[in-house]
């Protein structure tokens, strides 16, 4: 009680004390402040990371997309050329096989063996 009566003695001591007050209010408003404006900081910075790795992510994913996508029209064509040729050999084979004479008895004569060994 003394204490309070000393600092609220006359007018001057009143002024001192409340202006020593209001800055003790404040500094310290301006320390609790500053935590809580460091967490909103910190929660920004993570909420604008997390959202920039979600578009890197999702453009990769695109890109990753395009690629196979590329792939698939680049091995369909390679599927119906290959197609396409199997048929041709097909055909070739079975030209040969109608225009080649084979003997009845299976038996290959001079002339055709001179071919096969390539004289």
């Amino acid at each position: 009680m003394l204490f309070l009566r000393l600092l609220f003695r006359n007018r001057t001591t009143s002024a001192i004390t409340a202006v020593v007050l209001v800055f003790a209010a404040l500094f310290t408003w301006h320390k609790v402040d500053k935590g809580s404006a460091v967490r909103k900081a910190v929660a920004e910075y993570v909420a604008d990371l997390e959202l920039e790795t979600a578009r890197a992510r999702i453009e990769e994913i695109e890109r990753r997309a395009r690629v196979a996508e590329e792939a698939g029209a680049r091995l369909q064509e390679k599927l119906q050329a290959a197609e396409g040729e199997a048929i041709r050999m097909n055909e070739e084979i079975e030209r040969y096989a109608e225009e080649t004479d084979v003997p009845a008895d299976g038996l290959v004569d001079g002339g055709l063996l001179d071919r096969l060994r390539g004289r």
